[in-house]
């Protein structure tokens, strides 16, 4: 059980963190989800690029007549404003019906990032902050995203970033260049249950390695405990007893007792007692 802000550190894989968490994603071809809220992307850029400057340029819910064709380009792709006279834009024109932009009915936010150091390896991390207050943020959308770079003394015509739609690991393809889409993912908020404390997927196959997760807020800081008990109120798990400041938290039950094996199919109950928090969850354990 850990706090949410601890996840990168606590999961070095990253996909492990951002499976076990509501407030963290590191997949960015929109199969996961954060929620409508203040977010803080962090990039991190080849040292060899060096950029002077590095923007964030993003859309929610984009108009399909932004977008390019299986005819014209890569199904599915579009382009913030780029420049039509310029040598990279001549590039684009063609790819994409026109560029998402206010003189065709639409737009994108633009946000500048912030090198996190002077050195590396700091100085190859930058950090962007979007604003939930951002109209573009909203619940129930895909937030899609580009990233352009610059030398500092061509700013007009700066390099775009965007997602290759290919496997990790696997061979780039001749038609690589109709694979290019924009990076992307999900925003919606959660139905929060009673007193803040919800579970997020309450049937599990441990044998998978499927696992529970309970999201709670603390609106103050105390004491937190929360166990694990089978129908008849015997004690399965401890996931979490200790002191706890006011923030977001997932705890997370990966379907095995104390003794580290896993549990018979059937009910559990996941219990939680903190600081004006007082519930109990019912958690489905199968087994195919």
């Amino acid at each position: 059980e850990i706090a949410e802000s601890q996840y990168e550190s606590a999961f070095p894989t990253g996909a492990e963190a951002a499976s076990q968490t509501i407030g963290l994603v590191r997949d960015f071809t929109g199969n996961q989800w954060l929620r409508d809220q203040d977010i803080t992307m962090q990039v991190r850029v080849n040292p060899a690029l060096s950029p002077a400057s590095l923007a964030l340029h993003f859309d929610t819910n984009v108009a399909d007549t932004f977008r390019a064709s299986a005819v014209n380009g890569p199904a599915g792709l579009w382009l913030p404003v780029f420049n039509n006279g310029s040598p990279s834009g001549a590039a684009f024109s063609g790819i994409v019906p026109w560029p998402n932009d206010s003189a065709h009915g639409g737009g994108t936010s633009l946000y500048g990032g912030t090198r996190q150091g002077l050195v590396l390896p700091a100085s190859a991390l930058w950090n962007f902050s979007i604003p939930a207050t951002d109209p573009r943020v909203k619940s129930v959308s895909t937030l899609e995203f580009f990233l352009t770079l610059d030398n500092g003394s061509n700013t007009t015509n700066p390099l775009y970033v965007a997602r290759l739609d290919v496997a990790p690991g696997a061979p780039i393809p001749a038609n690589w260049y109709r694979l290019v889409r924009p990076f992307s993912f999900d925003i919606h908020d959660v139905t929060k249950q009673r007193s803040n404390a919800t579970i997020l997927n309450n049937v599990i196959d441990p044998t998978k390695g499927e696992r529970v997760r309970l999201s709670y807020q603390l609106t103050k800081a105390g004491q937190v405990t929360i166990q694990v008990f089978t129908l008849d109120g015997d004690l399965v798990q401890v996931l979490y007893r200790g002191y706890r400041q006011a923030g977001d938290y997932t705890a997370v039950w990966d379907g095995k007792n104390r003794g580290g094996r896993v549990v018979a199919r059937g009910m559990y109950f996941i219990r939680i007692v903190g600081p004006e928090i007082d519930e109990i969850r019912k958690v489905m354990v199968v087994k195919e």
